[in-house]
């Protein structure tokens, strides 16, 4: 049964990747008005990205039908979406280890999102917040391969070179300013991503004291409060700390009655 389930699964892709290719094209019959939206919905569904995230990182698997979805955003001419294509395939190359592959998609991904800026610097003063999004995206994507490659000292400058340390003394009104500046091309949650990476990895490699990195954790807890992530894992270093406190506690009590 398991080697039939092998055998079968490439085909199973190519199903999942026809049932898209089916829904997508029933758009341009409909009132293009709303296809753009339309489109933009299906991509970004529940389903879709389920369906991803259940398939095999390689050719046969989320390959297949994240090439499908990228043709498919090209014949929508949807920039934005095509660069989205591209950020997940290099999501999931770096995650199976193809960094070459990851390098030249998430490449790919920055030059359309730029050129979807460039298209709509003549009608808009302002960056978009899903523009926005999409550039903190691939500055946290491409740290991460750097950092899978062993270039964690240019990860840590790829995630925080445009991060002023300022950032970590400001209470909730100044961030907030400062997230909404003309100067920040992010959101705020996209800076408590990046923030939050940079973090984990400096708790690992041991490169920053116990206060800075609770400041550091308590900035991510102001820009994303309602972040589950960045709660789970300030309370695990705070716990660790616990840990290592009574430890100490204990050595030292050992050491005086001995």
């Amino acid at each position: 049964a398991r080697d039939g389930y092998t055998r079968s699964y490439p085909y199973l892709m190519q199903l999942h990747a026809l049932r898209e290719v089916e829904y997508i094209s029933s758009l341009f019959f409909d009132d293009q008005s709303k296809f753009q939206q339309s489109f933009i919905n299906a991509v970004s569904s529940d389903q879709w990205s389920d369906r991803l995230d259940l398939s095999t990182p390689d050719i046969t698997g989320s390959n297949a039908i994240l090439n499908t979805r990228l043709a498919l955003s090209r014949m929508a001419n949807e920039p934005t979406v095509e660069g989205l294509m591209w950020l997940d395939i290099g999501k999931v190359a770096r995650k199976g280890g193809l960094y070459q592959v990851a390098e030249h998609s998430l490449t790919q991904a920055n030059v359309s999102f730029c050129k979807q800026l460039n298209e709509r610097a003549s009608t808009e003063n302002s960056i978009s917040s899903s523009a926005r999004e999409s550039i903190g995206n691939i500055k946290l994507q491409v740290a991460k391969l750097k950092h899978a490659i062993g270039e964690s000292m240019t990860a840590l400058k790829l995630i925080e070179d445009d991060i002023p340390a300022s950032i970590f003394t400001m209470d909730e009104k100044q961030l907030k300013s400062y997230v909404s500046s003309e100067t920040t091309a992010e959101s705020g949650e996209a800076i408590a991503r990046r923030i939050l990476q940079a973090t984990e990895w400096m708790v690992c490699d041991g490169l920053k004291s116990s206060s800075e990195i609770k400041d550091r954790y308590q900035t991510v807890l102001k820009l994303a409060p309602n972040w589950e992530k960045a709660h789970f894992n300030y309370a695990k270093f705070l716990d660790a700390l616990f840990e290592t406190r009574i430890k100490q506690m204990a050595d030292k009590a050992r050491e005086e009655y001995s």
